[in-house]
């Protein structure tokens, strides 16, 4: 992940991935819950452990953040950004599915 501090974004690469959701009118999320079953999808097939996923949420929580821009998927802010985390927290993924 990439945090730029000017522009208070943070590009988090495969992390918040959420293929299929973004449209050509709109990049970012309107509904959270809308974006959950696609989250859910990417993650539990491409993140290694819910302890990684909480080790990444504990190193960006604090951060300053606008909107958080993973690479695949829609873009978050405002609230949303605080739901991402949450749920990223939260997830069974990778072994912990084993």
């Amino acid at each position: 992940a990439v945090y730029d501090p000017a522009t208070a974004i943070l590009f988090t690469g495969d992390v918040g991935a959420a293929p299929g959701v973004v449209t050509a009118e709109n990049l970012f999320v309107e509904d959270f819950s809308e974006v959950k079953g696609a989250l859910a999808a990417f993650h539990r097939r491409y993140m290694a452990s819910g302890k990684a996923l909480r080790a990444f949420v504990d190193r960006v929580r604090s951060l300053d953040l606008a909107m958080v821009c993973p690479q695949h998927g829609p873009i978050y802010r405002g609230d949303d950004i605080g739901r991402l985390f949450d749920w990223l927290y939260e997830a069974d993924v990778g072994v912990d599915l084993w």
